[in-house]
């Protein structure tokens, strides 16, 4: 939870995954998504990251796809084949790089979700209020471990 707050900009992703059913959402129900959003965002990665505990990523390559918008590259340290491969978006200005997504086996966890999200809220009326409902609902099931 530490290391996502400090290190990742969780806003700019939950933004990003609403796309464009950002534009008809209130100011206070945007604000209420982002809130939700961070807590399951946070859910996620500590359920999921709990499985590398104790492994080291290696930096294999990075590239400035324009300034302040770098693609970092890693993979599991001593693995060889079959390491995890990830990259991470980090956005910012020198000495202050947050990340905004990351891509495990080629697929980049914002642009995912913000397809999920598109699905959803195409099917809910663009109704804001009810994504976030469900990342509530969905945030804790994963707690409880379902």
């Amino acid at each position: 939870r530490s290391f996502l707050e400090q290190y990742a900009d969780i806003r700019a992703a939950a933004l990003f995954t609403l796309g464009n059913y950002r534009r008809g959402a209130s100011e206070a129900e945007i604000e209420d998504f982002v809130a939700a959003f961070k807590d399951f965002a946070i859910a996620i990665y500590e359920k999921r990251l709990e499985q590398y505990a104790g492994q080291t990523l290696k930096v294999t390559k990075s590239i400035q796809n324009k300034p302040g918008d770098f693609t970092v590259y890693a993979e599991e340290a001593g693995k060889g084949q079959d390491a995890l491969k990830v990259a991470f978006r980090l956005l910012g200005s020198e000495g202050s790089y947050r990340f905004v997504d990351v891509n495990v086996a080629g697929v980049w966890l914002s642009v995912e979700q913000r397809d999920q999200f598109s699905s959803f809220l195409s099917s809910n009326g663009g109704k804001v209020p009810l994504l976030t409902a469900d990342l509530r609902r969905q945030t804790t099931s994963i707690r409880a471990g379902r």
